[in-house]
């Protein structure tokens, strides 16, 4: 797969994953503390954080979007169906 292209199964881009394991490596890095300071460790856990709740946010919307019509434009089905119909 390419960089970008989308899982079937969640719907997300394959390097969204491969971030957070770097991004876990960087906090486990940190926590060991060789060369690397508590400032570090902070950075990395609250950009872990952030990245969690990114990635949380694209299951939900994956996930109950098309249930309930939600962070979708009302008409977003019609468009999908239309192209993917021609």
């Amino acid at each position: 797969m390419s960089r970008g292209q989308y899982d079937v199964t969640l719907g997300m881009p394959h390097y969204r994953h491969i971030d957070l394991q770097a991004f876990s490596l960087i906090l486990l890095g940190s926590k060991v503390g060789h060369g690397l300071g508590t400032e570090v460790n902070r950075i990395a856990k609250a950009v872990l954080f952030l990245w969690l709740q990114l990635e949380f946010l694209f299951l939900f919307r994956h996930l109950f979007g098309a249930t309930f019509n939600i962070l979708r434009r009302p008409d977003a089905y019609d468009d999908d169906h239309r192209r993917k119909s021609r």
